[in-house]
């Protein structure tokens, strides 16, 4: 659910584009309507995983390797991982160390 709404995700509420920096690095995520999801670094396709929207989060499952991330929607639309799945192993992400990334279209 979005943080602070009764309101339930949607696909028409991830589908689109979303940015981060990390230092001269762009990582940008493209959601598109046909459940696929891809990853740019600076411009270059990185990955391309099966997306979808589980209890309220939204589930990557990587296509090359089977792992899988899991990101909560925020109430300005950003993504933020929590959670990492590898190996069939669960782990979530620690405090101050959140990837974000923000919603741009």
């Amino acid at each position: 659910m979005l943080a602070g709404c009764s309101k339930t995700v949607e696909e028409m509420d991830v589908v689109g584009s979303y940015e981060r920096r990390e230092g001269d690095i762009a990582y940008s995520l493209i959601f598109r309507g046909n459940g696929v999801v891809e990853e740019y670094e600076n411009g270059r396709v990185t990955m391309e995983a099966k997306w979808s929207i589980k209890s309220g989060d939204i589930e990557l499952s990587f296509i090359l390797n089977g792992n899988k991330n899991f990101y909560s929607v925020g109430s300005d639309s950003s993504l933020t991982l929590v959670a990492v799945e590898i190996l069939g192993k669960r782990k979530e992400t620690w405090k101050g160390k959140e990837i974000t990334f923000k919603k741009v279209r």
